[in-house]
């Protein structure tokens, strides 16, 4: 599976694994506990594919902003 596809794939089941949290009252150790533990191990896996196709990935807070915009 290509980079951006994985990508895409991961970023529509965490949007459907999110609402369906919300719309059924999912109980606290889900949303609190197992959540957050599937987002780092998506997080890591987006990582490595993006490693072996040679390409970078940047999170919030990562990026540096370019010389001009720094305060």
């Amino acid at each position: 599976m290509n980079f951006k596809k994985l990508h895409l794939a991961s970023a529509l089941l965490w949007a459907t694994a999110i609402l369906l949290a919300a719309l059924f009252s999912a109980p606290t150790f889900f949303t609190i506990i197992l959540l957050p533990l599937l987002a780092f191990s998506s997080l890591q896996l987006i990582r490595q594919a993006a490693k072996a196709a040679g390409t970078t990935v940047q999170t919030c807070g990562t990026a540096s902003a370019p010389e001009s915009r720094r305060l």
